[in-house]
């Protein structure tokens, strides 16, 4: 359906391709290149409205998104007092899925540097379990302020990088489980203060999340 390396496939309801084949003929095109035209056109806002919640936060709240998605992560995998190379390799290759997922915007907003990285963990590292739950909740408070669905998808995002970082600290360990109690916990607590949705493949990977997904 689009042009370059990637297709996407989508079911359109009858009405909607009859309006997509009344566009295209209006502008004298085929509905995959109408398609096109309507996604680079309308896609950009999604994120644009984004930007715009953004801009409309403090300072404080601006940099708690900032620092949100490393924020949580280096929260896992530092729940057994130890960040691993194969732990800290995991959260820049999920950093890489979000930018491929979101785009360069997004990248923009949550993305911070190395020095920031190096601080941030610090300041993870120094943190009392209130601090941790405090903070989480600061975090909750920003995220009520953005736009629905694309902070849902990012929520998504967030828990899928929590349990691949989780288990990655665990990869190669012949005996125990591939999840600590204490990431274990911190999961649990991420999930229930920020509200992540928990979906049956979470639940799949790890079963204790049951608890929280929603019915349906």
């Amino acid at each position: 359906m689009l042009k370059g390396d990637k297709t996407a496939k989508v079911k359109l309801p009858q009405t909607v391709w009859d309006r997509l084949n009344y566009y295209a003929k209006q502008n004298r095109t085929d509905p995959e290149t109408a398609i096109e035209r309507l996604l680079e056109r309308h896609l950009p806002n999604l994120m644009s409205g984004f930007l715009i919640a953004l801009e409309k936060l403090s300072r404080e709240e601006q940099q708690l998104m900032e620092e949100s998605f490393y924020f949580v992560l280096y929260l896992i995998s530092y729940a057994d007092k130890d960040v691993s190379l194969k732990e800290t390799l995991t959260i820049e290759q999920r950093f890489d899925t979000l930018k491929s997922d979101f785009g360069q915007q997004m990248v923009q907003t949550v993305g911070i540097d190395k020095a920031q990285k190096i601080q941030l963990l610090d300041t993870v590292k120094a943190m009392s379990s209130e601090d941790v739950l405090q903070e989480l909740e600061k975090i909750h408070a920003v995220f009520d302020k953005m736009p629905t669905d694309l902070i849902e998808e990012y929520k998504t995002e967030l828990l899928d990088s929590c349990i691949a970082v989780a288990e990655a600290s665990r990869e190669g360990v012949f005996s125990g489980e591939r999840v600590s109690e204490e990431e274990l916990i911190a999961i649990q607590s991420v999930v229930r203060i920020l509200e992540l949705p928990v979906s049956h493949q979470h639940v799949k990977a790890l079963p204790i999340l049951e608890e929280f997904k929603k019915n349906g």
